[in-house]
């Protein structure tokens, strides 16, 4: 029965009816049908197998692979907007869990550059705080966004968000402090303005 599932969860087949919750590798079939992105897997017509899923063991959305992401980080990562909207609305709590290095599932949408997930979260989850959230470096969703010159996806954070502009990571950076270090080209003095008219602030001067 598990290969069968599994073997579901990879073509994307819809013959779940009785399953285990995970393989040997700690991944649950949603692990699979998150990453792989396959809507019906985890949708069936609306919400039908992921009640199904859910009937089989309630805590499936919420198990992690050995680097603690659950099916929602993989579907964020990978941009599978559909799954990532029909786990989220499924088990919306399963949306704060973080992986081993303290990540939430909206520092694995602006780390793989996925905006479009990264606006899908924000919406549905509705909550100021989560933008708050930090990594083991504390850092937030606006360092790395910085570190990777993601351009239009610190415009939406500084736009359309409550993020904080002048959170401190570990070793008392700003995400402007994060730019001055990366600067290369123009592309970033898009951005040190879109930051400085959000109101940021560089600790250590070098802008």
């Amino acid at each position: 029965m598990e290969n069968l599932l599994y073997e579901a969860a990879l073509e994307g087949r819809l013959i779940l009816d009785k399953v285990d919750m995970k393989n040997s590798s700690s991944e649950s079939p949603l692990h699979i049908a998150a990453l792989l992105g396959h809507v019906d897997f985890a949708k069936k017509g609306y919400v039908e197998m992921m009640k199904v899923l859910i009937q089989v063991d309630p805590e499936m959305s919420r198990a992690h692979d050995i680097e603690g992401r659950n099916p929602l980080h993989l579907a964020a990562m990978n941009g599978r907007i559909e799954v990532l909207e029909e786990l989220i609305r499924a088990r919306p709590l399963a949306a704060y869990a973080n992986t081993i290095w303290g990540e939430s599932i909206l520092h694995s949408c602006v780390k793989h550059n996925q905006l479009e997930a990264l606006k899908l979260v924000v919406e549905i989850m509705d909550d100021p705080n989560s933008l708050s959230a930090k990594d083991e470096y504390s850092m937030t969703v606006l360092h790395p966004a910085c570190i990777q010159l993601c351009m239009q996806t610190i415009n939406f954070l500084v736009m359309n968000t409550r993020v904080e502009v002048n959170a401190l990571n570990t070793n008392g950076y700003t995400p402007l402090d994060i730019l001055a270090q990366s600067r290369r080209d123009m592309k970033d003095l898009d951005i040190v303005d879109s930051l400085r008219s959000a109101g940021a602030l560089e600790i250590h001067g070098r802008i």
